[in-house]
């Protein structure tokens, strides 16, 4: 009987042989938890995961059950632990309670991991997943919970993962999740279709550039929720909500086979389609370009004809619906109506939509969607007059050789668009009659070389000094010259000839020697090879004039073809033009539409992103000192500011492209991690990770430090910011230390961040990334030199990632460290950064203020005490130097305000409850609390007490409410305390910290006690705002008193004096030990000071 009952035990169970029969009884000793250590449930899981990994390579029938017994087992243990808090665990201790996190953080693990050992184990997953969310909500709050703390662990695991969030409806962990899936369509295929609708509904309340790839997934998986995403998407379009990430996820999802459902959305479509005028007001043409282009492959053919066919004066209206009718040709639709629209376009009075039929003609010709005769020949008689015109008219203002040339922008456009479709035209064999303007065209550029060349020379920096155009730093100091500016205008013709030279370079090589024409530069040969050399000159220095002239979203005329011919290992370059090569790239990458679905074009845009990465980061080995902590040498020409810089933000506008437009058919993540494989090397990944990783850890274990490093190469995103910050915190230590201060560099550090910015979101390895910012957090704290400019972004970027990481109590005092370290300088003006950094702290505590549930009120306390003491500090600041009556709130007053409103409303709340304390000993703790947040409001009331004087009512609005709503809740908190001292005896008088609170609330001439106010309340919270540990008030004696410092007792009768004479208590020390006062008597009265 002792032998059946031992091995009847949990631990006989467990430590026995796992077989298909007996499976079932072990699994139930792992749910119920009754008679098992932690080892033993360890084992358990370990013993789970090797036995679903045996059963993924075995082909028995009732492997089904097991996977689901071991599924169910997984999502039972789980819901123990939630059973186990409900039914009084929730008082453990703080060590019972990790322990017992991590219990289920692995249990979570083990189902997630199960699950991606087979298709098999992943379908009964689920099912146990649903199941148990259907029964207990509980369960899904509990997934969401242990989420970050254990799927990250499990990289092999990301799909399966993925798929087990959307069954336990945790859909914002899926979102997050879908990021890093490998393959988000198959994790989806294994999923019940209402818990895709459900997905599809909370992803488009709100949704994100980032969620079209999952988006794309759930309506490739069921076509009744493809209908419902593409409404909801047009919706968000013809109504400018969301605009941009709607029109991300619609150019996915018209990729797929969307015919079936066209007719019933053609209301939707027909909206959409008349929105782009709007659209493109709004939001800039690149933006109504892709909206077109997306349109285009599901709208009939008559809203692009209603759009064509506008009557309005604004030709921008026909110009879209033109843009339409040539996507729809190109794919091979409605060519009849399409021809019929160029025809007409190409012979319109207005010279836009002629230059847009140009341009619309071209396109066709290059994608060889069409073969028209007749509209070619009418397209090229007509392209030939404004090519003639414009040509001549710019050749006069080049040779007239005045200061400034007159160009205009119309001229050039029309040259651009009808030159184009020339080239065209004669590359592919469709003319022969357009030498003569293309021997022009190349005089022209003659004629553009020669007055750049004359430019170069005459330049001269602040100096006097002659510049010298391509070397990059030499912009800054050149004079801003019109003419520079003037020229820049033709940028776009280079472009043009460049492009075709670029994509038929066998053609051009011919023509060049039947024309016969003169050499570009003197010294140069007629080869192509030296035209486009030249030509790339002619781009690189027209640019130094074009930065502040052309717009963001300005196309560009070359493809990605000629791109990936310019950047290819075989052309050879000076730097200085390999540097400008990268930046045509990078922003013809930005510029340019490609489909995920066309293979071929995704693979080239993919390649030419990681080939202008890589450049730009041998840039930066190249010209930054600190990427490979080398040591700065005073004026030292090794290294270029100006050149990091551009780097930089190539670099980081090539991130941008692959979290948000990128053309890959995989997730945003995978795009990103390609890229940083692609320009990293493993030793600088591994190195930088390995230094963030054992900074100020000088114990740190060796295995500790070498999975470190690996960490780094595994996760290339993460690898990449912990490169970024070991160089900026370098950077830092060079440049701002007890020896030196260099400024030159500061630009770098805005650029640093920014990028940092980009990247931190995304990272894999959440330990790498917090060690990361650990560096950034040591280099504001420790770099006393270090400007409030740099100080205050570094804040910011600290604040957005624990945002996203730490809950936001904890957040809301991190911010207000931050925000008190900015306000230690010596400021005589607001620097924008402060204002950012008071910016993001409004948006963490809006974020707060409105949250009820999630965290606890003594956490929120906290974060309100330390935030309202440090806006009495901002305050100080922001009153200073305004002094006359002002009219309305500038940025920093707005958020200084909004801060100070949510501030109030919780001193508010606080002051309410002191209101109708009794002064009991058992909630001393949260009394406490309540005075510290109270004491904070009566400084932050004086404190803006002058803004009621500054500002007219109505510009504060609900500032003042609460203001004054405040002091009135405090009367009753004066009453309540004054009462609460007359009936507490001596023996068991009423506890100092509120009894604190009721002098400051006493003093009628509390501005000449200002200063005091603060060493008031002492007992109840120290100069940093930071909230005294509970303990018991008022007790006559101390154990072990003689071993810790004596703490001077505030005495009523020498406030009294301070409050007369004034000074400070201090300077009354000796005699505190000798006056005795009686408590609750109001010595202020006695000196006849009330």
């Amino acid at each position: 009987a002792d032998r059946r009952r031992a091995m009847s035990t949990p631990r006989a169970i467990v430590d026995a042989a796992w077989t298909h029969e007996n499976l079932a009884r072990a699994m139930r000793c792992v749910a119920n938890g009754r008679g098992m250590t932690r080892d033993d449930d360890a084992r358990c899981r370990r013993r789970a995961l090797e036995g679903a990994r045996a059963m993924a390579t075995a082909t028995r029938d009732d492997d089904d059950e097991a996977y689901e017994i071991v599924a169910r087992a997984c999502c039972e243990a789980m819901m123990r632990t939630c059973d186990d808090e409900t039914d009084g665990r929730a008082d453990e201790d703080e060590e019972t309670a990790e322990e017992r996190e991590t219990e289920t953080e692995t249990w979570l693990g083990t189902l997630c991991a199960t699950a991606s050992t087979s298709g098999r184990a992943l379908e009964r997953a689920l099912e146990a997943t649903r199941r148990a969310a259907a029964m207990d909500e509980r369960f899904t709050t509990r997934v969401c919970e242990e989420y970050d703390a254990s799927v990250r662990r499990l990289g092999d695991a990301k799909d399966a993962t993925l798929a087990v969030l959307i069954e336990a409806r945790a859909w914002g962990r899926a979102r997050e999740a879908s990021a890093s899936a490998s393959d988000v369509e198959r994790a989806l295929r294994a999923c019940d279709a209402r818990s895709l609708e459900s997905m599809a509904k909370y992803v488009l309340e709100e949704v994100k550039e980032s969620d079209a790839h999952v988006l794309r997934a759930i309506a490739r998986r069921d076509s009744e929720i493809c209908v419902e995403i593409l409404g909801a998407l047009l919706s968000r379009l013809s109504t400018g909500v969301q605009t941009r990430a709607a029109l991300r996820a619609l150019e996915e999802i018209v990729q797929m086979d969307a015919a079936p459902h066209v007719d019933r959305m053609s209301s939707e479509i027909q909206r959409a389609v008349e929105y782009l005028p709007q659209l493109s007001v709004k939001e800039g043409g690149d933006i109504a370009r892709r909206a077109v282009a997306a349109l285009s492959k599901i709208s009939g053919v008559a809203p692009a004809m209603a759009l064509f066919e506008s009557v309005e004066d604004d030709c921008s209206k026909t110009i879209l619906g033109l843009q339409m009718l040539g996507d729809m040709m190109r794919a091979g639709n409605h060519l009849d109506a399409g021809i019929a629209a160029l025809e007409r376009a190409m012979v319109d009075d207005r010279s836009s939509v002629r230059q847009h039929a140009f341009v619309v003609a071209t396109t066709l010709i290059t994608s060889e969607s069409i073969a028209d005769e007749a509209m070619l020949q009418k397209a090229e008689a007509e392209a030939k007059v404004d090519a003639i015109l414009s040509i001549n008219e710019i050749l006069r203002a080049l040779s007239q050789r005045r200061e400034t040339p007159t160009l205009s922008f119309a001229t050039i456009k029309s040259l651009t668009s009808s030159l184009g479709l020339i080239l065209a035209l004669d590359v592919s064999g469709k003319s022969v009659k357009n030498r003569e303007i293309l021997r022009n065209s190349l005089r022209l550029l003659s004629a553009l070389s020669e007055c750049l060349i004359l430019q170069a020379e005459s330049a001269r920096d602040t100096d006097g000094e002659q510049i010298n155009f391509v070397d990059a730093d030499a912009f800054d100091d050149a004079n801003d010259k019109v003419e520079s500016h003037v020229l820049a205008k033709l940028v776009p013709v280079v472009e043009v000839v460049l492009d075709s030279m670029l994509s038929y370079s066998t053609w051009f090589k011919e023509m060049l020697e039947q024309l016969e024409h003169p050499k570009i530069d003197e010294g140069t040969s007629e080869t192509l090879e030296s035209w486009i050399t030249r030509l790339l000159f002619m781009h690189l220095q027209l640019s130094c004039g074009s930065e502040n002239t052309r717009a963001g979203n300005v196309s560009s005329a070359l493809c990605i073809d000629s791109c990936v011919r310019l950047s290819s290992d075989d052309a050879e370059w000076s730097p200085e033009l390999q540097r400008h090569i990268t930046q045509i790239c990078a922003h013809t990458l930005r510029v340019a539409r490609v489909s995920s679905g066309d293979m071929r074009a995704s693979n080239q845009y993919a390649t030419l992103m990681n080939t202008c990465a890589c450049q730009c980061v041998e840039t930066l080995r190249d010209n930054w000192f600190a990427f490979d902590k080398k040591e700065l040498a005073p004026n030292s020409d090794l290294w270029s500011t100006k050149t990091t810089l551009d780097a930089l933000q190539t670099l980081r506008a090539l991130c941008e492209l692959a979290v948000s437009r990128n053309a890959s058919y995989g997730p945003d993540l995978g795009v990103l991690q390609d890229l940083m494989r692609a320009s990293f090397t493993d030793d600088e990944l591994e190195n930088a990770a390995k230094e963030v990783a054992s900074y100020g850890k000088p114990h740190l274990a060796r295995s500790d430090y070498e999975a470190a490093g690996r960490a780094g190469v595994e996760a290339p995103v993460s690898g990449v910011v912990a490169a970024l910050v070991t160089s900026l915190h370098h950077q830092l230590q060079e440049t701002y230390n007890s020896r030196t201060v260099i400024d030159t560099w500061d630009r770098i550090i805005n650029e640093v961040l920014n990028l940092l910015d980009t990247m931190l979101p995304l990272v894999e390895n959440a330990d790498l990334a917090s060690a990361s910012v650990v560096m950034l957090e040591d280099d504001i704290i420790q770099l006393r030199e270090l400007p409030i400019e740099p100080t205050c972004h570094i804040a910011c970027t600290i604040l957005q990632y624990h945002r996203r990481r730490f809950p936001l109590p904890d957040c809301v005092k991190t911010a207000s460290e931050m925000l008190k370290m900015a306000l230690s300088y010596s400021l005589t003006s607001i620097p924008d950064e402060l204002n950012d950094l008071l910016s993001v702290l409004n948006e963490i505590v809006t974020d707060l203020s409105s949250d009820n549930d999630q965290h606890g009120k003594i956490e929120k306390q906290d974060a309100f005490i330390a935030l309202t003491t440090i806006l009495v500090k901002s305050g100080d600041i922001l009153w200073r130097h305004v002094h006359s009556k002002q009219k309305s709130l500038d940025d920093v007053e707005a958020n200084f305000v909004s801060l100070a409103t949510h501030s109030f409303e919780r001193c508010i709340s606080a002051a309410s409850k002191l209101s109708r304390t009794d002064g009991n000993q058992k909630h001393l703790e949260s009394q406490r609390r309540n005075a510290s947040l109270v004491l904070a409001g009566i400084r932050l009331h004086h404190n803006t007490d002058k803004m009621s004087h500054l500002y007219d009512v109505k510009v504060l609005r609900s500032f003042e409410l609460k203001r004054r709503t405040f002091m009135v809740v405090c009367a009753g908190v004066f009453t309540n305390l004054r009462a609460l001292q007359l009936v507490k005896n001596s023996g068991t008088p009423l506890d100092r910290g509120l009894v604190a609170i009721g002098n400051a609330l006493a003093m009628d001439d509390i501005e000449l006690y200002s200063e005091n106010l603060l060493r008031l309340g002492e007992s109840v919270q120290n100069v940093d705002g930071e909230v005294l540990k509970c303990c018991p008030s008022n007790v006559s004696s101390r154990e072990n008193s003689a071993s810790k410092p004596r703490k001077r007792i505030r005495n009523p009768y020498l406030d009294a004096v301070v409050a007369q004479e004034g000074g400070a208590q201090d300077e009354y020390d000796d005699m505190a030990d000798f006056i005795v006062c009686k408590p609750g008597r109001d010595y202020r009265t006695v000196l006849g000071l009330t």
